[in-house]
């Protein structure tokens, strides 16, 4: 029989589930804003198994309002989607608050791939298949070592600025931490979490949103107990790809999938990550310096250089030259950039 951490008492005590229809149309685009201010939830129970414990919790799916911190007017509503263990004490309990990148992606990829209760079966790591899909009980869920929170940001999902305000003004790198900050007061208000232990994990560009979160959190009187950086961009370059480190990334992916191209196929994938290693740091890398202008800066004829380098110089010249843009996001600076729905998921 499966263990129970369920002690009877304390924060998510489990009742009636409490359905909610909302047909409010929340739109994404740069101008759309909603009027509503209410904060509605649709509530239902459940039971996960992780490492035999018994977890019976409360799924939560639902809007809170994030006030602006200047005015104290509402400004947008956030959706979000929280797993909270029955009965537990939220003096000991953590809540861990979750985002993906983009900037301009929703939280449904963590919401149904990561660490909730339930997850998209796949077949990874090999294909999965086209529909139908069906969902399964998650084994690496966190559920028996903390609350769950998966928050949209301002534009994605079902979450929209309150008018006046508008997407729009949610869309820049300050902007959208802080709607993230005001949620998350919100959010312990409303569920008397504040003296819980708290956590961030932020998938790709939510890394660098957990940097500037952390700071205004910590600047507002509320610091954190720890941060989780998955898929971490902390930098922006002008070409977002470190083309010599992926280079051995890539092809172990390719030894593991046999889609290396080489016949034999390498027995031994550390001297292979070796090698591959040295031919990076070295004819990969002088390629690259040299595209396009295959002729050496001193001057005289440049050396051909070896075939597979001039198929991968090619590859990057073409990601180089714009093959990204649209579903690419660089941020020139803080003030300016921001997460738009026309920026791609990373």
């Amino acid at each position: 029989m499966a263990k129970t951490i369920n002690k009877g008492l304390g924060v998510g005590q489990p009742g009636p589930d409490q359905p909610f229809l909302d047909t409010t149309a929340y739109g994404s685009g740069p101008d759309d804003s909603v009027s509503d201010v209410t904060e509605n939830a649709a509530i239902t129970h459940h039971v996960a198994t992780v490492n035999g414990i018994s977890v019976p919790y409360t799924a939560t799916a639902g809007h809170l309002v994030a006030v602006d911190p200047s005015s104290s007017k509402p400004a947008a509503k956030v959706f979000y989607v929280a797993f909270t263990a029955d009965g537990m004490d939220a003096t000991t309990r953590p809540v861990t608050f979750f985002y993906n990148g983009g900037p301009g992606s929703s939280s449904v990829f963590l919401l149904l791939g990561s660490f909730a209760p339930r997850r998209i079966r796949t077949s990874m790591p090999g294909f999965t298949p086209p529909p139908p899909y069906a969902m399964e009980d998650n084994p690496d869920s966190l559920i028996e070592r903390s609350d769950l929170v998966y928050i949209n940001p301002v534009g994605t999902g079902y979450s929209a600025a309150i008018a006046p305000f508008k997407n729009r003004d949610f869309w820049g790198v300050d902007q959208d931490a802080v709607s993230i900050k005001q949620f998350i007061k919100r959010y312990l208000s409303a569920f008397n979490r504040w003296n819980s232990p708290r956590f961030l994990l932020g998938e790709s560009y939510g890394t660098a949103r957990s940097c500037v979160l952390a700071w205004l959190l910590h600047e507002d009187g509320l610091d954190l107990n720890g941060i989780t950086l998955q898929s971490s961009v902390l930098d922006y370059p002008a070409n977002f790809s470190n083309a010599v480190g992926l280079m051995p990334t890539f092809a172990a992916d390719a030894w593991f999938h046999k889609k290396t191209g080489i016949e034999p196929l390498p027995a031994d994938l550390a001297s292979y990550m070796e090698t591959v290693t040295q031919f990076a740091q070295g004819p990969y890398s002088a390629a690259l310096n040299a595209f396009p202008n295959r002729r050496p800066r001193g001057g005289g004829d440049a050396e051909p250089l070896p075939r597979l380098a001039r198929q991968r110089t090619r590859c990057l010249a073409a990601e180089r030259g714009g093959c990204r843009p649209a579903r690419s996001f660089r941020l020139p600076n803080r003030a300016s950039a921001g997460p738009g729905p026309g920026a791609g998921r990373l």
